[in-house]
C-alpha cells in the first residue's frame, strides 16, 4: 500500500462524508487494511490524510496553471492561459469526483481556511505574469501585489462558481473576467461630460 493508493481512496470517501464524517477507521475499512496501516504512511492520522489530499490536488492546479504561462505570448494570452487552466482543472474535478452539493460548501470552507500554500504559490505566479506585463508595457504600471490579490480573489469566486454549477461556459468565464481585466469595465467616455 502507497501514500498515493491511500489518498486515492481517501478522496472518494471525503468526497462522499465530507471532512468532519470522516473517519480513519473507514478509510482503512475501504483499503482493506488495519488502521494502523494508514497512520504508517500518515502519522498525524485525519488532519494529515486531508491535509495531504488537499495539498495533492491543489499542486495539480498549480502544475497546469504554471504550464500555461509558462508558453511565450502576450500578458493578456497567458493570463487567459492561466485562468482557462485553473477553471477547467476545477471543472473537470467537479466533474469527475462529482462532489454532492452538500459536500461541496464544506469542502470550499475547508479549503479557504487550510490553503494558505496553494493560495501562496497560486498569487506568486499571478505577481510574476503581472510584472512581466508590466516591464513589456502590456499591463499599466499599477501596485502589483494589490492588482494579484484581486485577480485571485475574483478567480476564487469563479472558480467555486465552476465547482457549484456544473456546465457553466469555462471559455465564456475565462474571456469575461480577462476582458474586464485589460478593458475595465466603463463605457465609452462621453465627449460632452
Amino acid at each position: 500500500m502507497t501514500r498515493e493508493k491511500i489518498l486515492d481512496e481517501a478522496l472518494q470517501l471525503l468526497l462522499r462524508t465530507g471532512v468532519r464524517r470522516f473517519r480513519v477507521s473507514e478509510l482503512a475499512e475501504r483499503l482493506g487494511v488495519v488502521k494502523s496501516a494508514v497512520y504508517h504512511h500518515f502519522p498525524g492520522g485525519k488532519e494529515e490524510v486531508v491535509a495531504a489530499l488537499f495539498q495533492r490536488e491543489e499542486g495539480r492546479v498549480v502544475a497546469v496553471m504554471e504550464e500555461a504561462v509558462a508558453t511565450p505570448g502576450s500578458s493578456r494570452e497567458r493570463l487567459l492561459r492561466l485562468v482557462r487552466a485553473k477553471l477547467q482543472a476545477i471543472a473537470t474535478l467537479t466533474e469527475l469526483y462529482r462532489v454532492p452539493e452538500g459536500v461541496v460548501s464544506e469542502v470550499v470552507q475547508f479549503c479557504r481556511s487550510r490553503r494558505l500554500e496553494f493560495l501562496k504559490r497560486e498569487r506568486e505566479l499571478l505577481v510574476r505574469l503581472l510584472q512581466e506585463g508590466m516591464e513589456r508595457g502590456e499591463v499599466r504600471p499599477l501596485n502589483v501585489p494589490v492588482l494579484a490579490a484581486g485577480v485571485q480573489a475574483a478567480l476564487l469566486d469563479l472558480s467555486e462558481q465552476v465547482a457549484r454549477e456544473s456546465g457553466l461556459g469555462v471559455e465564456e468565464l475565462t474571456e469575461l473576467m480577462v476582458d474586464v481585466l485589460f478593458s475595465g469595465i466603463g463605457g465609452a467616455r462621453c465627449v460632452e461630460c
